[in-house]
Protein backbone atom coordinates (compact mmCIF):
# COMPACT_ATOMS: atom_id res chain seq x y z
CA UNK A 1 0.00 0.00 0.00
CA UNK A 2 2.89 2.38 0.76
CA UNK A 3 4.17 1.91 -2.80
CA UNK A 4 0.70 2.75 -4.12
CA UNK A 5 0.62 5.89 -1.96
CA UNK A 6 4.08 6.91 -3.22
CA UNK A 7 2.93 6.35 -6.79
CA UNK A 8 -0.16 8.47 -6.12
CA UNK A 9 1.98 11.22 -4.59
CA UNK A 10 4.32 11.14 -7.59
CA UNK A 11 1.49 11.20 -10.13
CA UNK A 12 -0.30 13.96 -8.28
CA UNK A 13 2.73 16.25 -8.35
CA UNK A 14 3.92 16.92 -11.92
CA UNK A 15 6.84 19.05 -10.65
CA UNK A 16 8.37 16.08 -8.88
CA UNK A 17 11.78 14.92 -10.10
CA UNK A 18 13.12 11.50 -9.12
CA UNK A 19 16.71 10.33 -9.15
CA UNK A 20 17.24 6.66 -8.47
CA UNK A 21 20.09 6.13 -6.04
CA UNK A 22 21.38 2.80 -4.80
CA UNK A 23 19.52 -0.12 -3.25
CA UNK A 24 15.88 0.96 -3.74
CA UNK A 25 16.43 4.51 -2.52
CA UNK A 26 15.15 7.50 -4.50
CA UNK A 27 15.83 11.22 -4.24
CA UNK A 28 12.54 13.04 -4.81
CA UNK A 29 12.74 16.74 -5.48
CA UNK A 30 9.74 19.04 -5.70
CA UNK A 31 9.10 22.75 -5.44
CA UNK A 32 9.74 25.02 -2.45
CA UNK A 33 12.99 23.29 -1.39
CA UNK A 34 11.13 20.04 -0.78
CA UNK A 35 13.38 17.03 -1.14
CA UNK A 36 13.38 13.59 0.44
CA UNK A 37 15.40 10.44 0.13
CA UNK A 38 12.94 7.55 0.23
CA UNK A 39 14.08 4.01 0.78
CA UNK A 40 12.29 0.69 0.97
CA UNK A 41 10.74 1.44 4.37
CA UNK A 42 9.50 4.73 5.90
CA UNK A 43 11.86 4.51 8.89
CA UNK A 44 14.80 4.75 6.49
CA UNK A 45 13.59 7.98 4.81
CA UNK A 46 15.39 11.30 5.23
CA UNK A 47 13.13 14.29 4.64
CA UNK A 48 13.66 17.90 3.63
CA UNK A 49 15.79 19.66 2.91
CA UNK A 50 18.60 17.64 1.33
CA UNK A 51 21.56 19.99 0.78
CA UNK A 52 23.99 17.43 -0.59
CA UNK A 53 24.35 13.68 -0.99
CA UNK A 54 26.68 11.09 -2.46
CA UNK A 55 26.22 7.36 -2.87
CA UNK A 56 27.62 4.08 -4.02
CA UNK A 57 26.25 0.52 -3.87
CA UNK A 58 26.88 0.27 -0.11
CA UNK A 59 26.15 3.73 1.33
CA UNK A 60 24.32 7.00 0.88
CA UNK A 61 25.70 9.99 2.78
CA UNK A 62 23.50 13.03 3.25
CA UNK A 63 23.71 16.62 4.47
CA UNK A 64 20.32 17.95 5.53
CA UNK A 65 18.65 21.06 6.89
CA UNK A 66 15.52 19.70 8.60
CA UNK A 67 12.23 21.31 7.61
CA UNK A 68 9.53 20.81 10.26
CA UNK A 69 6.59 21.37 7.90
CA UNK A 70 7.92 18.83 5.40
CA UNK A 71 8.45 16.27 8.16
CA UNK A 72 4.94 16.94 9.45
CA UNK A 73 3.29 16.56 6.05
CA UNK A 74 5.34 13.45 5.17
CA UNK A 75 4.50 11.75 8.47
CA UNK A 76 0.84 12.73 8.10
CA UNK A 77 0.82 11.29 4.58
CA UNK A 78 2.34 8.01 5.78
CA UNK A 79 -0.22 7.85 8.62
CA UNK A 80 -3.09 8.43 6.21
CA UNK A 81 -1.82 5.70 3.86
CA UNK A 82 -1.50 3.21 6.71
CA UNK A 83 -4.94 4.07 8.06
CA UNK A 84 -6.52 3.96 4.62
CA UNK A 85 -5.02 0.49 4.15
CA UNK A 86 -6.32 -0.65 7.55
CA UNK A 87 -9.80 0.77 7.09
CA UNK A 88 -10.13 0.49 3.31
CA UNK A 89 -11.18 4.14 3.43
CA UNK A 90 -9.24 6.39 1.05
CA UNK A 91 -10.99 9.50 2.44
CA UNK A 92 -9.20 9.42 5.80
CA UNK A 93 -9.28 12.60 7.85
CA UNK A 94 -6.22 14.63 6.80
CA UNK A 95 -6.53 17.02 9.75
CA UNK A 96 -6.42 14.17 12.25
CA UNK A 97 -3.29 12.75 10.58
CA UNK A 98 -1.60 16.17 10.66
CA UNK A 99 -2.41 16.53 14.36
CA UNK A 100 -0.96 13.08 15.06
CA UNK A 101 2.15 13.95 13.02
CA UNK A 102 2.60 17.20 14.95
CA UNK A 103 2.31 15.30 18.22
CA UNK A 104 4.91 12.76 17.05
CA UNK A 105 7.33 15.58 16.14
CA UNK A 106 6.92 17.18 19.57
CA UNK A 107 7.11 14.02 21.70
CA UNK A 108 9.28 11.44 19.94
CA UNK A 109 12.93 11.70 21.00
CA UNK A 110 14.12 10.75 17.50
CA UNK A 111 12.29 13.67 15.88
CA UNK A 112 13.27 16.03 18.68
CA UNK A 113 16.93 15.16 17.93
CA UNK A 114 16.41 15.98 14.24
CA UNK A 115 15.45 19.57 15.02
CA UNK A 116 18.18 20.11 17.61
CA UNK A 117 20.71 21.13 14.94
CA UNK A 118 20.43 23.45 11.94
CA UNK A 119 22.34 20.92 9.83
CA UNK A 120 22.26 17.15 10.16
CA UNK A 121 24.33 14.43 8.56
CA UNK A 122 23.07 10.94 7.77
CA UNK A 123 24.56 7.68 6.60
CA UNK A 124 22.36 5.02 5.05
CA UNK A 125 24.10 1.65 5.19
CA UNK A 126 22.58 -0.78 2.71
CA UNK A 127 24.44 -3.79 4.13
CA UNK A 128 23.02 -3.17 7.59
CA UNK A 129 19.71 -1.79 6.28
CA UNK A 130 20.14 1.00 8.79
CA UNK A 131 20.29 4.78 9.00
CA UNK A 132 22.81 6.55 11.17
CA UNK A 133 21.57 10.00 12.06
CA UNK A 134 20.85 12.65 12.69
CA UNK A 135 24.53 13.27 13.33
CA UNK A 136 26.45 16.48 13.88
CA UNK A 137 29.50 17.07 11.69
CA UNK A 138 31.97 15.63 14.21
CA UNK A 139 29.94 12.46 14.86
CA UNK A 140 29.40 12.06 11.12
CA UNK A 141 33.18 12.07 10.56
CA UNK A 142 33.68 9.43 13.28
CA UNK A 143 30.90 7.17 11.94
CA UNK A 144 32.19 7.67 8.37
CA UNK A 145 35.60 6.34 9.45
CA UNK A 146 34.12 3.58 11.64
CA UNK A 147 32.01 2.22 8.77
CA UNK A 148 35.02 2.45 6.42
CA UNK A 149 33.13 4.48 3.85
CA UNK A 150 35.33 5.10 0.80
CA UNK A 151 36.97 8.53 0.88
CA UNK A 152 35.75 9.21 -2.67
CA UNK A 153 32.25 9.70 -1.20
CA UNK A 154 32.50 13.32 -0.04
CA UNK A 155 29.91 15.96 0.76
CA UNK A 156 30.49 19.53 -0.31
CA UNK A 157 32.03 21.73 2.34
CA UNK A 158 30.03 24.54 3.84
Amino acid sequence: MIALCLLFLECGNPGLHNEYLSNNCILEEGGHDHSVIRCDSPERNVYSTILDYEYNNDFIIIKQTPNREDYKSSIAFELSCEKAAESNNAQYDKTMCEQQADSILKQDSFYISIFKNDTNYWIISHKEKRNYGPLNKSDFGKKFDELKIPKKLRLKAG
